[in-house]
Order: structure tokens, then sequence, then C-alpha cells
């Protein structure tokens, strides 16, 4: 986020581009390593499983898919860029580093990568906020920290152990969603309660021309930032 927190409740930043491209070949993770490597230098290789579905003899199935994807970390492993075929993304981890550090490191991995490749289409770009939020006594009421939170009435308030509400804005007349999760995690404990704030900015209509990936991710920090701002109070915000 634009603003800086001394105890900022960011878990975890990803952008992630899905594209497509037709002169990509297996040297260009190689490639890319040697451009980034000042910052990225731990390389590591791993499999994932995607998961879709897809019509077969007029009856929908299932199918499973096995992605070879390249990573590379920075020297202490707080941040990582991602790259398979058709896949780029850039994560940080806690502590967040600045929004200016995170969209740097985003030009660096994209802009090498449209170096030495010919992107054709973005089908997607997402940018994605996950806040963990610890409530120092799990007995106070939400409405003392969030704006944004699940109504429940009075007579429903003893022992509840978790609750999970998403909402979907959109944004720029459909071009764009942002998905957003708010829940109790799994970990929180009798004296302490520990919320998701999970906010996924994502384009879900029109192709983004390269030319303009940045101006769009402006745009999503800025609507992101603003989301997160509204759903906290003044008293959680001077916790952060």
């Amino acid at each position: 986020m634009k603003k800086k927190y001394k105890n900022s409740p960011i878990e975890e930043a990803v952008c992630e581009f899905r594209f497509t491209s037709n002169s990509w070949d297996l040297t260009v993770p190689g490639l890319l390593y040697e451009m980034i490597k000042e910052e990225f230098p731990i390389k590591e290789q791993r499999t994932i499983q995607e998961f879709g579905f897809g019509q077969v003899q007029g009856s929908i199935q299932q199918h499973v898919r096995n992605t070879e994807l390249i990573l590379f970390f920075s020297e202490d492993r707080k941040m990582t860029v991602q790259l398979g075929p058709g896949l780029l993304a850039v994560n940080v981890f806690k502590p967040y580093p600045t929004w200016s550090v995170f969209r740097q490191k985003i030009e660096k991995a994209w802009n090498s990568l449209c170096s030495l490749i010919k992107i054709d289409r973005i089908q997607r770009i997402g940018l994605r906020y996950i806040n963990n939020i610890d409530i120092p006594d799990s007995r106070d009421e939400l409405g003392n920290y969030f704006r944004l939170y699940p109504f429940i009435p009075s007579e429903f308030r003893q022992n509840i152990i978790s609750f999970n509400t998403t909402v979907i804005f959109s944004y720029f007349e459909g071009r764009d969603q942002c998905r957003v999760q708010f829940l109790r995690s799994p970990n929180s404990t009798d004296s302490k309660t520990k919320i998701i704030l999970d906010i996924d900015y994502f384009l879900a209509k029109e192709p983004v021309d390269p030319s303009e990936v940045f101006t769009w991710i402006e745009e999503a920090h800025d609507n992101i930032e603003s989301i997160f701002e509204a759903s906290i109070t003044e008293h959680l915000r001077k916790m952060f």
C-alpha cells in the first residue's frame, strides 16, 4: 500500500500476469535469470497442478495439468519471481517493503520478460493483498476494528468459531473486479482472534494492451488501498 504503517498487516502481496506468446521457448527462464539474478539470485524449480474443466463428448469433465515453474528468490527469500509458460508472478512477503519497492520489482520482472519474448495477448492481470490482523481480545466487537464485517445478531454472538464473508465489486464498467474476503483465521485462539482481509483485484473482461500494463496496475493498487482504508476503523488504524 502507499501508506506506510509501522506494523503493517500485509502478510503477502502478489502481482500475476497470464499471457500468450508464440515466441516462448525453454531458453527463456535461463535468460530471464541472467537479467534479474542480482536481485533474485536463488533459483528453484517446482511442479504445480492446475485444475480445469472441459467438454468431452458432450459431458463436462475435470482435467488436471502439471505445469513446471521456475522460481527466483531474493537472498532473504522475502521476494520471489515465478515464471512458467504463459505465467509471470511477483510475490513479496512480510515485512511489506512499500508499494514503490514492490512496483519496481514488478517492472523489473515484466520489462525483462518483454525484452525476451513478444507478448501476443494478456489474458489476465491480478493484484492481490492478503492482510493478517490480530484482534487482541476475542470478545471485542468486530465493529471496533472494522467497517466491513459480517453482521451477527447479538443472540448468536456466543461461541462463534468461524465466519467467511465475500463481496465482489465491479470497476470500469465491468472490465475489472475486486473480490474482498473477510474471514476468521483457523489459527485464532480463545484469547486472540486472527482476521484475514484478502483483497484480490483482477482483470475480468477485456484484455489490456501490454503498453498499458502499468497504468492498469496503478489503478488496481489505488482501488485496493481505498477498499482497505474504508474497511477499517480509526482505532485499528492507530494499532498499525
